[in-house]
């Protein structure tokens, strides 16, 4: 009987986990270098949240929300970048003005914007167009009536590690995350050989 090469598709096989286990920290890099959890609550009390990732080692307020799987309409001022618009709910700027709700006296609806800190959600006192977001912060919006500078909206309170599982706010993705990962997919790899040197055994017992 003619025997079977089965070396050579037997190391192909090899190097295709080889390399798929290599790829395994580089498409984690590729994500974002740095993260900061959103939290955004709308006037009906849906509330949104996402683990945005960015490159640079900070970025304002505004360029996080854009950053975000959202809708954003801002309109730039003497007070920096205003938000007048997030999804569906806000003022349509240039059409309307940014704070269209906010024409007299002192109530007005907004768009709320907060900083969680210490646990606790801390009204912004520059606008989001200043205030630089960092690697592991958590930023919230809320839309509702009050004055400048004290909304009755707050956003609901949600750490960084519930926005964002798996990545730690000193860097990206938590390095044990990583090292789990590649342990249990060299495991498998392993797993996958020694089936392979039985397979192999069988079949030259048969020959």
């Amino acid at each position: 009987m003619k025997s079977l090469n089965l070396r050579r598709p037997y190391r192909q096989l090899v190097l295709l986990l080889v390399g798929m286990i290599l790829l395994i920290p580089v498409a984690h890099a590729q994500i974002g270098k740095h993260h900061a959890g959103l939290v955004i609550k709308f006037g009906d009390g849906k509330v949104y949240t996402e683990c945005v990732a960015f490159q640079e080692d900070s970025v304002s307020g505004a360029e996080l929300l854009q950053l975000a799987h959202v809708q954003v309409i801002t309109a730039a001022g003497s007070m920096g970048t205003a938000v007048c618009k997030i999804q569906d709910q806000g003022c349509d700027y240039p059409a309307q003005k940014c704070f269209c709700k906010c024409q007299g006296g002192s109530e007005c609806t907004y768009w709320a914007y907060y900083h969680l800190i210490d646990g606790k959600w801390v009204y912004s006192k520059v606008g989001a167009g200043k205030y630089q977001v960092h690697n592991g912060d958590v930023e919230g919006w809320a839309w509702g009536s009050g004055s400048m500078g004290d909304n009755q909206a707050v956003p609901p309170k949600i750490s960084f590690e519930e926005i964002c599982p798996g990545y730690s706010p000193g860097g990206s993705r938590a390095n044990g995350n990583i090292l789990q990962s590649t342990y249990a997919r060299l495991l498998l790899v392993l797993i996958v050989l020694l089936a392979f040197e039985l397979y192999l055994k069988l079949v030259r017992k048969k020959q």
